[in-house]
Protein backbone atom coordinates (compact mmCIF):
# COMPACT_ATOMS: atom_id res chain seq x y z
CA UNK A 1 0.00 0.00 0.00
CA UNK A 2 1.21 3.68 -0.74
CA UNK A 3 0.64 6.01 1.20
CA UNK A 4 -1.07 9.64 -0.56
CA UNK A 5 -1.09 12.52 0.93
CA UNK A 6 -4.99 14.19 1.06
CA UNK A 7 -5.47 17.72 2.73
CA UNK A 8 -8.06 18.42 5.51
CA UNK A 9 -10.46 21.63 5.33
CA UNK A 10 -7.98 22.38 8.75
CA UNK A 11 -5.11 22.63 6.53
CA UNK A 12 -3.08 19.80 8.39
CA UNK A 13 -2.10 16.93 6.07
CA UNK A 14 -3.00 13.43 6.63
CA UNK A 15 -1.26 10.29 5.18
CA UNK A 16 -4.00 7.80 4.06
CA UNK A 17 -3.28 4.45 1.43
CA UNK A 18 -4.40 4.13 -1.56
CA UNK A 19 -6.50 1.23 -0.56
CA UNK A 20 -8.34 3.01 2.00
CA UNK A 21 -9.21 5.76 0.16
CA UNK A 22 -10.19 3.91 -2.62
CA UNK A 23 -12.66 2.02 -0.27
CA UNK A 24 -14.02 4.89 1.69
CA UNK A 25 -14.83 6.99 -1.68
CA UNK A 26 -16.30 3.30 -2.74
CA UNK A 27 -18.58 3.17 -0.06
CA UNK A 28 -19.68 6.80 -0.87
CA UNK A 29 -20.71 5.86 -4.32
CA UNK A 30 -22.05 2.69 -3.17
CA UNK A 31 -24.63 5.07 -0.47
CA UNK A 32 -25.53 7.21 -3.31
CA UNK A 33 -26.15 4.30 -5.79
CA UNK A 34 -27.98 2.01 -3.38
CA UNK A 35 -30.08 5.01 -1.91
CA UNK A 36 -31.01 5.75 -6.16
CA UNK A 37 -31.65 1.54 -6.23
CA UNK A 38 -29.29 1.26 -9.37
CA UNK A 39 -27.22 -1.00 -7.40
CA UNK A 40 -28.35 -4.05 -5.31
CA UNK A 41 -28.36 -4.17 -1.50
CA UNK A 42 -29.48 -2.33 1.39
CA UNK A 43 -28.24 0.84 2.10
CA UNK A 44 -28.10 -0.19 6.04
CA UNK A 45 -25.60 -2.57 5.15
CA UNK A 46 -23.68 0.32 4.67
CA UNK A 47 -23.35 0.79 8.57
CA UNK A 48 -22.17 -0.03 11.76
CA UNK A 49 -24.63 -1.94 13.88
CA UNK A 50 -24.48 1.33 15.95
CA UNK A 51 -24.19 3.27 13.11
CA UNK A 52 -26.00 7.03 12.80
CA UNK A 53 -27.96 9.02 10.22
CA UNK A 54 -28.88 12.22 10.93
CA UNK A 55 -30.35 14.84 8.79
CA UNK A 56 -32.17 17.14 11.35
CA UNK A 57 -29.86 20.34 9.64
CA UNK A 58 -31.72 19.19 6.85
CA UNK A 59 -35.05 19.18 8.01
CA UNK A 60 -34.94 15.19 8.28
CA UNK A 61 -34.97 12.81 11.37
CA UNK A 62 -32.46 11.15 13.13
CA UNK A 63 -31.73 7.80 13.29
CA UNK A 64 -29.43 5.74 15.46
CA UNK A 65 -28.61 1.82 15.36
CA UNK A 66 -29.45 -0.83 13.03
CA UNK A 67 -33.11 -1.12 13.30
CA UNK A 68 -33.57 1.87 13.04
CA UNK A 69 -31.96 2.67 10.51
CA UNK A 70 -33.55 -0.10 8.70
CA UNK A 71 -36.73 2.09 9.36
CA UNK A 72 -35.20 5.15 8.03
CA UNK A 73 -34.20 3.91 4.54
CA UNK A 74 -37.44 1.70 4.40
CA UNK A 75 -39.42 4.49 4.64
CA UNK A 76 -37.26 5.97 1.87
CA UNK A 77 -38.09 3.39 -0.23
CA UNK A 78 -41.53 3.67 0.27
CA UNK A 79 -42.01 7.58 -0.25
CA UNK A 80 -39.40 7.53 -3.32
CA UNK A 81 -40.52 6.63 -6.48
CA UNK A 82 -37.12 7.68 -7.71
CA UNK A 83 -34.43 9.50 -6.88
CA UNK A 84 -30.48 10.69 -8.93
CA UNK A 85 -27.68 11.29 -6.29
CA UNK A 86 -24.46 12.81 -7.19
CA UNK A 87 -21.40 12.71 -4.51
CA UNK A 88 -18.54 14.93 -5.66
CA UNK A 89 -15.41 16.68 -3.99
CA UNK A 90 -14.72 13.54 -1.08
CA UNK A 91 -12.08 14.70 1.25
CA UNK A 92 -11.04 11.83 3.96
CA UNK A 93 -8.73 12.95 7.02
CA UNK A 94 -7.90 9.74 8.50
CA UNK A 95 -7.53 10.20 12.71
CA UNK A 96 -6.87 6.96 13.62
CA UNK A 97 -6.29 3.49 12.14
CA UNK A 98 -9.98 2.54 12.26
CA UNK A 99 -11.70 5.54 12.10
CA UNK A 100 -11.68 8.77 9.72
CA UNK A 101 -13.50 11.60 9.01
CA UNK A 102 -14.68 12.68 5.57
CA UNK A 103 -16.79 15.03 3.83
CA UNK A 104 -18.48 15.27 0.66
CA UNK A 105 -21.10 17.31 -1.29
CA UNK A 106 -24.14 15.89 -2.37
CA UNK A 107 -26.81 17.06 -5.17
CA UNK A 108 -29.86 15.10 -4.92
CA UNK A 109 -32.79 15.06 -7.20
CA UNK A 110 -36.07 13.12 -5.76
CA UNK A 111 -39.19 11.85 -7.33
CA UNK A 112 -41.73 11.45 -4.35
CA UNK A 113 -44.75 9.23 -4.53
CA UNK A 114 -46.95 12.38 -3.74
CA UNK A 115 -45.76 13.92 -7.42
CA UNK A 116 -43.38 16.08 -6.11
CA UNK A 117 -39.63 16.79 -6.72
CA UNK A 118 -37.57 17.30 -4.29
CA UNK A 119 -33.94 19.33 -5.04
CA UNK A 120 -31.37 19.52 -2.05
CA UNK A 121 -27.42 20.35 -2.22
CA UNK A 122 -25.89 18.89 0.49
CA UNK A 123 -22.65 19.00 2.54
CA UNK A 124 -22.22 15.27 3.72
CA UNK A 125 -20.06 15.27 6.95
CA UNK A 126 -19.18 11.32 7.70
CA UNK A 127 -17.25 9.38 10.28
CA UNK A 128 -16.13 6.38 8.80
CA UNK A 129 -15.02 3.04 10.70
CA UNK A 130 -13.10 0.22 9.52
CA UNK A 131 -14.68 -3.32 10.87
CA UNK A 132 -12.65 -6.45 9.74
CA UNK A 133 -10.99 -4.95 7.43
CA UNK A 134 -14.55 -3.37 5.86
CA UNK A 135 -14.91 -0.13 5.92
CA UNK A 136 -18.80 1.33 7.01
CA UNK A 137 -20.20 4.50 7.72
CA UNK A 138 -20.48 4.88 11.84
CA UNK A 139 -21.97 8.76 11.02
CA UNK A 140 -23.51 10.65 8.67
CA UNK A 141 -24.72 14.03 9.27
CA UNK A 142 -26.26 15.92 6.18
CA UNK A 143 -26.33 20.13 6.25
CA UNK A 144 -27.92 21.72 3.31
CA UNK A 145 -26.02 24.43 1.55
CA UNK A 146 -28.80 25.87 0.31
CA UNK A 147 -32.64 25.71 1.15
CA UNK A 148 -34.66 22.39 -0.09
CA UNK A 149 -36.75 23.12 -2.72
CA UNK A 150 -39.90 21.29 -3.26
CA UNK A 151 -41.73 21.67 -6.80
CA UNK A 152 -45.51 20.58 -6.87
CA UNK A 153 -46.96 18.43 -10.02
CA UNK A 154 -47.21 15.54 -11.72
CA UNK A 155 -44.39 13.35 -13.29
CA UNK A 156 -44.74 11.15 -16.03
Amino acid sequence: MCPVETVSTDGRTWSISRDDLHALRSLTIAYARRLDRTAPGDVEALFTPDGVWDGRPAGFERFEGAEALSVCFAQHKADVVQSATIATNQLVAPFDGDEAAGWSYCRATTLLRSGSTRHDFLRISDVFARVDQVWYFRQRVLTPLMPARLQPGQFP
